[in-house]
């Protein structure tokens, strides 16, 4: 019951009036689409500069035999890999 007198307050619906509304409010201002260029490419570059440098120094400050040499390389190769794929696999574009 309520329902038929809230229906009887209101106007009519006019199909044209609401697709020129439509209209207008489409035609004020373009909506910008072009993403902003990505920062990735220089954050990756400077994180891999200052790890594999901050890896370097603590070899350089250990000691120096085999073994600390083969753990260098593989410290080396999981870093530089798995900063790859985080930075170019896992996350966004910011």
């Amino acid at each position: 019951m309520p329902e038929e007198e809230l229906e009887r307050d209101l106007p009519p619906i006019d199909v044209k009036e609401l697709l020129q509304e439509n209209l207008r409010n489409t035609t004020e201002k373009p909506i910008n689409i072009e993403r902003p260029p990505s920062r990735r490419k220089r954050d990756y570059v400077i994180l891999t500069f200052v790890g594999n440098l901050s890896l370097i120094v603590l070899l350089m400050l250990g000691s120096w035999n085999a073994v600390s040499l083969v753990f260098f390389i593989s410290a080396l190769t999981l870093f530089n890999t798995g900063l790859a794929w985080v930075m170019f696999v896992l996350m966004d574009d910011y």
